[in-house]
């Protein structure tokens, strides 16, 4: 085959531009046209190029997985597969991933050998295969835009809706998610909140921190929000858990680490745009704002954020030259910026480079959180383990088959229609007797969520006695009903409406016992507000 039609056919099977191939092979200011003289057989690259050709995307630096995995992650709003790095690392096996942007699918392609499913929102709960941790590094964009309405009070038409419901449906054992620091502070922090809430809703112990590239050995800002999540359903949380996020390395860093020592001239910014750099700055300055251009050097201990707008103007991290204007990085040193490994594949224009890296994770960060969480899930396994064996085989199998399918079910789904008709409350109240699932102070109303048998509900026939040990079950299930009837009449005494809603109820019709109680809570109102 003639090496022309074997260059065609190597760029054509990457699915890969005359520019983007260009780009990921060096080629330089002039790499299009060279590669396109290639082509047509005007003249051949050298020995070495021809091999870095053919060898170009042949083997996926991170195709191989452990068969098994010991554990199962997903990756969601993937872009390049950063956040998927370390947890692959730590022996875990991707069984889905998913990017709807064709170009960033190009990159996660050629570097993990697989093609994202696209558009998550089109993407049904139950084709996705069971797993046990969910990583995703959804966009921030639809905050902005709920923030204008009403503060993100309600998660549809958000992108973090298509998280809730895929950890709500498949029930993974721990999550992490990224996202800007900003939010936060978004709407008044209320953005924040009811994202929080949500996840406590689906009952699990969530908990977040910013954290700073920097002090994880890149040197870059990137100040991150990440939150970490752990279902309190499978894993037996202490009341006073709180998860061990990393702390700051203490590594120096430095930007001439990370700096390539030849540098193609292109990248080295005009006459004309380095004038409207220092105009702009001056400009800023004078009206206030502190905005433009930032310059560092190769003993800067770090540069600003880099951003998807990069490829814009790549103001915001300029390198210095000595006689000449400033030039911009390379999508290697952005690579390298957010912690990337070398023989990560670039198979994109140097544009698209610079929006895939801008929109990742610093690398290191992600690993230093998947190395606590992995550690952390082992020892609530532990946690669990001992529990169950404390709990004996009899009372173990009641255990899983009553409490753990009540909370799943049953609270989990009161909690979540209670809040999509917009009433805001409480769970699991400590300080109340009988620690009321749900309460809603403004109401002065309580909400039992009772399973059938460990309530011992009258007349349903969930509400067995086991068939061994029946003096031992008869003695604790008539306590819990003794107890249930105290703290009832204590909580009406003090003026508490109290509501108990039953298994075996919102098994038969969800909906008509929930229209029930909602018809309660509007009658409640009603009394408060004539008195």
């Amino acid at each position: 085959m003639k090496l022309s039609n074997i260059i065609i056919n190597k760029r054509k099977s990457l699915s890969l531009t005359l520019k983007e191939f260009s780009d990921a092979l060096g080629l330089g200011v002039e790499g299009e046209m060279i590669l396109r003289e290639w082509e047509n057989g005007g003249f051949t690259p050298d020995s070495e190029m021809i091999k870095k050709i053919q060898k170009f995307g042949e083997e996926a630096p991170y195709l191989k997985q452990p068969k098994r995995g010991q554990f199962r992650f997903i990756d969601l709003f993937a872009g390049i597969g950063g956040i998927r790095i370390p947890f692959q690392e730590l022996g875990g096996k991707c069984v889905f991933s998913s990017e709807w942007d064709k170009f960033s699918q190009k990159t996660y392609r050629i570097n993990f050998g697989e093609i994202p499913a696209g558009d998550i929102t089109k993407i049904e709960a139950k084709d996705i295969p069971d797993f046990d941790i969910l990583l995703g590094g959804f966009p921030c964009q639809p905050f902005s835009q709920a923030g204008l309405h009403k503060g993100f009070s309600d998660t549809r038409g958000t992108l973090f809706f298509e998280i809730e419901r895929i950890i709500g449906e498949k029930r993974p054992k721990a999550f992490l998610l990224e996202n800007v620091k900003q939010l936060k502070g978004h709407d008044d922090g209320r953005t924040f909140s009811v994202i929080m809430q949500h996840l406590d809703i689906l009952n699990y112990h969530a908990e977040a921190k910013i954290l700073r590239a920097a002090d994880f050995g890149v040197p870059q800002i990137r100040e991150r929000i990440y939150i970490v999540g752990f279902d309190k359903n499978y894993f037996d949380i202490p009341e006073d858990y709180s998860f061990p996020f990393p702390e700051p390395s203490g590594k120096t860093t430095r930007v001439g680490d990370i700096l390539e020592k030849q540098v193609d001239r292109k990248y080295t910014i005009s006459d004309r745009l380095w004038a409207g750099h220092q105009r702009r700055k001056v400009n800023n300055r004078q009206n206030g704002k502190g905005f433009g251009y930032s310059l560092f050097n190769e003993d800067s201990p770090y540069t600003s954020t880099i951003s998807a707008r990069y490829y814009k103007d790549g103001s915001e991290i300029l390198i210095e030259q000595e006689g000449k204007n400033p030039r911009k990085l390379t999508p290697r040193e952005c690579a390298r910026l957010q912690g990337f490994p070398d023989e990560f594949i670039i198979p994109v224009s140097d544009a698209q480079a610079y929006k895939q890296f801008g929109n990742s994770v610093a690398v290191p960060v992600i690993r230093a959180i998947a190395r606590h969480m992995k550690a952390e899930m082992k020892s609530l396994e532990v946690n669990r383990e001992v529990m169950s064996d404390l709990l004996g085989e009899e009372h173990r199998s009641w255990n899983m088959s009553r409490i753990h399918s009540r909370d799943t079910k049953i609270e989990v789904l009161v909690r979540r229609y209670l809040f999509s008709k917009g009433y805001r409350f409480r769970k699991n109240d400590k300080r109340y007797p009988g620690k009321p699932d749900i309460v809603l102070p403004k109401y002065r109303t309580m909400i039992f969520v009772n399973g059938c048998f460990w309530h011992q509900h009258k007349e349903c026939k969930i509400a067995t006695i086991p068939k061994t040990r029946t003096e031992f079950w008869v003695n604790k299930l008539n306590r819990n009903v003794i107890n249930d009837e105290k703290n009832t009449q204590m909580l009406r005494d003090n003026g508490w409406l109290v509501v108990v809603i039953w298994e075996c109820e919102l098994e038969k019709d969800f909906e008509i016992t929930m229209a029930d109680v909602i018809k309660q809570l509007e009658l409640r109102i009603k009394r408060t507000e004539e008195t």
